[in-house]
């Protein structure tokens, strides 16, 4: 038998999750994506990497400028 779990990181995951959702309800797909990365530049420990990054579109015009 399995002793039984004190963390459960899907249950953590999906409730980190549920409290995103609920910031970013009512906003447009615009204003939600600014916000996701203004949370992530103000998280301690996601903000270093957030330096480190270029958002997605820039990446996606950066490869098409090669065609």
């Amino acid at each position: 038998m399995k002793p039984e779990k004190r963390f459960d990181c899907v249950r953590m995951k999906n409730e980190i999750q549920a409290k995103i959702l609920k910031r970013l309800e009512g906003m447009s797909p615009h204003e939600a994506r600014l916000a996701k990365r203004r949370m992530v530049e103000e998280d301690p420990i996601l903000a270093k990497f957030a330096k480190h990054t270029r958002p997605s579109s820039q990446i996606t015009r950066n490869r098409l400028d090669h065609i």
